[in-house]
């Protein structure tokens, strides 16, 4: 990064409100391919999500679980380059496990899965952002959740505002970046967990892991989850938690204001008359501009929004912010 983008660095992130126009690593994210001719097959046979209704223009977010329906990673997967090559985008801090146990049930199957060190993940996002972008928006027909050309692939987020997740080289990541950087802000990859925060996309690292259903985490709010495909990992559990209506946990949205940040794992506590009593976990949380804390956390879902909640031995108040898919927990 030269001394032109390093004067417009960010220290902290932005809400998504405020957000200028900004460049933001994804260092904290890792590309993962799986080809061969039995690739669509046995993942279908691990992820929650139906990848035979999965179109070459779309990505699903899906969990990949245990035995017992406990979330081991949450993706977003899709087509990569050729048509029945598939790819998904996890955590760098748990994809050397994941794929390791994706990878032991895979030895009878004709695949090949790929950790990819020599492909570039960044994104975009912030103020006017389609418009800054638009000369390379206008090489597609139509604005689609994954586009691809030979140069790079291209996943559309629409929330909490419109974002662009670039898959491409070294090279040409440097050359849009360089073709930007007058008139852009850079940030680090806790700019994009600030995004996934407000959007309300589960965030799985090694601590959470093994943890919770898919339904704990609103997997199944996103479409993550098809309760109606054939046998996959977890799946009699999974399925007997959504059809029993015994849902305990979702996944929520939190604010406050202070300077010690709680961290992944920490334990959440709500106020009830004069006592705090446990309520949920920390999946992930970051500290934003002027103190303020954001967390993602797994919380009763009978947590109504006027409680005072906390982080054990932290003395943050905590307040629940909205989810765009509030109206479906």
């Amino acid at each position: 990064m030269n001394r032109t983008t390093l004067c417009k660095l960010s220290s902290f992130p932005v809400s998504s409100k405020k957000l200028p126009f900004t460049i933001i690593s994804l260092k904290d994210w890792k590309l993962i391919t799986i080809k061969g001719t039995d690739n669509i097959q046995y993942l279908q046979g691990q992820l929650t999500c139906n990848l035979f209704f999965l179109k070459k223009n779309q990505f699903s977010f899906s969990g990949h679980c245990n035995e017992k329906g406990k979330i081991l990673s949450s993706v977003y997967i899709f087509y990569y380059k050729k048509e029945k090559s598939l790819a998904y985008i996890v955590r760098k801090s748990i994809y050397h496990n994941q794929m390791k146990i994706l990878k032991k049930y895979a030895i009878f199957s004709k695949i090949t899965i790929t950790a990819h060190n020599d492909i570039v993940l960044f994104g975009v996002s912030g103020h006017n952002t389609k418009k800054i972008i638009s000369t390379l928006l206008n090489k597609f027909k139509t604005l689609q959740p994954v586009m691809q050309n030979p140069d790079y692939t291209l996943l559309y987020f629409n929330f909490p505002i419109p974002r662009f997740l670039f898959i491409t080289s070294i090279q040409t990541s440097n050359m849009l970046k360089h073709r930007w950087k007058n008139f852009a802000k850079f940030n680090n990859s806790k700019q994009w967990l600030s995004l996934e925060i407000e959007a309300g996309y589960p965030i799985i690292d090694t601590v959470s892991q093994n943890k919770y259903l898919p339904q704990d985490i609103n997997l199944q709010i996103l479409k993550g989850v098809d309760f109606n495909k054939g046998c996959y990992m977890g799946q009699e559990i999974i399925t007997k938690y959504q059809y029993q209506k015994i849902k305990k946990y979702s996944l929520y949205f939190l604010s406050g204001e202070g300077t010690n940040i709680p961290h992944p794992g920490d334990t959440l506590e709500v106020k009830i008359e004069n006592d705090w009593y446990f309520i949920g976990t920390i999946l992930t949380s970051c500290k934003m501009l002027n103190n303020i804390i954001w967390i993602q956390a797994v919380l009763n879902n009978k947590l109504t929004s006027h409680k005072k909640i906390r982080a054990k031995n932290n003395n943050t108040i905590l307040s629940i912010k909205n989810l765009y898919y509030k109206k479906f927990l």
